[in-house]
């Protein structure tokens, strides 16, 4: 087998680490990433000799996946094994994948075919044999049919379909129980610009049924693009420029778009000075704001800032695109057009969604009620500066990929809509994924939420036991970590230090519950503690009972 690690992609921790187990048993190393632009990125940094790839996810995600992993310069010829259920859609599709395997999985089979594929021996599509009636006949019925190792991508639904390329299909032959695949031909876009890793050519062009507009905003920022992302839906064209990931500026062929349009219609011109402006553009070629504050219409102060709110705007219209087209292009903005917005990633497309994004839209992109989101390590930076109410905050606390969105949204008494909101804009700038996508122990080098605070309350719950341990067996002045000739100051110092590190706040509800009773029992002998140790004559008195 080739040095380079197996890349290993699957929807579920259970089938991650089965498969994961087997492979290492077969002498592969394994490693697990996570879905997106993150694990394409990691697939051309690692180099693995093999991808294996699970497809229990959404089917437009693992189509989109494809499609950016075989854009990268590694990604578009590292084999590709992908496993799915009898009966799938994506069964039958061009997937670019280079074997196929049915479940249930014989991982004697996924080891056999990671193998054959790492040693470069013909790759060839294997159905192994299963235990289901539909699957057995479709194995029966099915020969190992070869297929290049860069195969296109499609599928029959609206986000897939239109992902396939110019290279052969990949066809499943004999097995006419199936429907044919779907081919479609997309004319390719511009040249992708140099400063845009190639594993995110997803951004070069598209539909948004493939991609929703928030999603884009949030993929460029994560890939630094810098270039024009190019929006058109019929006559409408609107365009955001990047610069290294933040937009920086917005332009719409569309009136209403119009600084001076957003100035009238908020009552800071009147018609007659919009007319007057108009023509003033028109007549100059100037911008619109110069005109405006020559002929005192607005403040000088004020233009920068009305710029930055028609920037986002615009943007925010955006968001409210269920279908069109787009396309990235390069060239760095000019000096002109270059205006940071003062608003994080995370919170513009927050508001964005807030205003466009209705439920039935976030939960064909979130996922039903019974969703279970995993919270990331970024998710305390990402909050910190947004502007999220308290239900909100502890919304994201509460996304440990156990509980259901319905179950946070009941326990916080926050309304649906709000937490799929809230949800779709940290999944989408990394701050949250659903249970399954990326629920291994390590997270871009670091221990996924879950994991760590699990960590910690085990930490803790020893950290308590030892220290009731101390109560019952240790004298005061180990108890309170004193010398016993400490001074009166340095006691209380020591009393406030552990007071504060023991009190039942200090923990979370699951071990406040489970040792209220040594909790509290600490506080009170800590307490004692500090009262003989202060008291001189005390003191001497407790140091003569325990011979000290």
């Amino acid at each position: 087998m080739a040095e380079a690690k197996l890349v290993h992609i699957v929807a579920r921790p259970y089938d991650a680490e089965v498969m994961r187990r087997a492979l290492v048993e077969a002498g592969y190393p394994a490693v697990l990433v996570g879905w997106g632009s993150s694990g394409c990125v990691q697939v051309e940094r690692e180099r693995p000799a093999v991808v294996v790839l699970s497809t229990r996810r959404a089917e437009d995600e693992c189509a989109l996946f494809l499609r950016g992993l075989r854009a990268g310069e590694h990604g578009r010829s590292v084999p590709v094994v992908v496993v799915v259920e009898p009966g799938s859609r994506l069964a039958t599709t061009q997937l670019g994948a280079d074997r196929l395997l049915l479940r249930p999985l014989d991982v004697g089979a996924l080891a056999a075919a990671v193998r054959a594929l790492s040693g470069g021996s013909e790759r060839a599509v294997s159905v192994p044999a299963v235990s289901s009636p539909a699957a057995s006949s479709l194995a029966a019925s099915s020969p190992a049919v070869s297929v290049p190792a860069v195969s296109s991508l499609a599928a029959s639904s609206p986000a897939a379909s239109s992902l396939a390329a110019s290279s052969p299909p990949l066809v499943l032959s004999g097995v006419s129980s199936l429907e044919p695949p779907i081919r479609e031909t997309r004319a390719t876009g511009p040249s992708l610009p140099a400063v845009v890793a190639p594993v995110l050519q997803i951004l070069r062009s598209g539909t948004l049924r493939e991609i929703d507009p928030a999603r884009l905003v949030a993929e460029a920022h994560h890939a630094g693009v810098t270039g024009r992302l190019r929006f058109h839906r019929g006559e409408a064209e609107k365009t955001i420029a990047f610069d290294g990931g933040d937009p920086v500026f917005a332009s719409s062929n569309q009136s209403y778009d119009r600084l001076g349009d957003l100035l009238f219609r908020e009552g800071k011109i009147t018609r007659e000075q919009y007319a007057l402006c108009d023509e003033g553009v028109a007549g100059s070629g100037r911008r619109l704001g110069a005109i405006l504050i020559d002929r005192g219409f607005i403040k000088a102060r004020e233009l920068f800032p009305l710029v930055r709110r028609q920037i986002a705007e615009i943007i925010y219209s955006l968001f409210a695109w269920t279908d069109g087209s787009y396309e990235l292009t390069g060239g760095e903005p000019p000096p002109d057009e270059k205006i940071r917005l003062d608003l994080s990633t995370f919170v513009l497309v927050l508001e964005g969604i807030r205003r466009k994004y209705g439920l039935d839209r976030l939960q064909e992109l979130v996922g039903p009620s019974e969703t279970c989101l995993l919270a990331l390590p970024a998710v305390s930076g990402l909050a910190a500066d947004a502007p999220l109410v308290p239900a909100e905050r502890a919304s994201l606390e509460l996304m440990d990929g156990r509980r259901s969105l319905r179950e946070i949204a009941s326990r916080t008494r926050t309304d649906e809509l709000t937490l799929y909101q809230l949800a779709h804009a940290a999944m989408i700038t990394g701050a949250v994924t659903r249970r399954g996508d990326a629920e291994v122990r390590v997270i871009h080098g670091e221990e996924s939420v879950p994991v760590a605070r699990q960590r910690e309350l085990t930490i803790d719950r020893h950290r308590i036991e030892a220290k009731y341990a101390q109560v019952l067996e240790a004298d005061y002045f180990t108890l309170l970590g004193v010398a016993p000739d400490a001074s009166s100051h340095e006691a209380l110092r020591a009393y406030q230090r552990a007071s504060e590190e023991f009190r039942l706040e200090a923990f979370g509800a699951e071990l406040r519950q489970e040792l209220a009773a040594e909790l509290d029992e600490i506080a009170e002998t800590l307490e004692e503690a500090f009262e003989v140790i202060s008291d001189e004559e005390l003191r001497r008195s407790y140091r003569r009972c325990i011979g000290s």
